[in-house]
């Protein structure tokens, strides 16, 4: 929660951060959230795994590994800078 007078700065900080993010990762969770729910806990789960595993081959999955170990900002394809 944050005081009336900063949502509008605190929404815009989440966005820009979000923005900058795995896009494809992302709309991958998007659309796990909104399939899952209708799915039993086991299904559910080898979704993710799924998921999990093709994303990992992907080279955003590579710069956000590589950037947590240089302790630098990840650079993901096609964020904005």
């Amino acid at each position: 929660m944050v005081p009336a007078d900063r949502l509008a700065l605190e929404t815009a900080t989440m966005a820009h951060r979000l923005a900058r993010g795995p896009a494809e990762a992302m709309a991958e969770t998007k659309h796990a959230l909104d399939t899952e729910m209708h799915m039993d806990l086991e299904a559910a789960l080898r979704q993710e795994a799924a998921i999990q595993a093709r994303l990992m081959e992907r080279p955003d999955f590579k710069e956000g590994y590589t950037s947590f170990i240089e302790r630098r900002p990840s650079r993901f394809d096609g964020a904005p800078e």
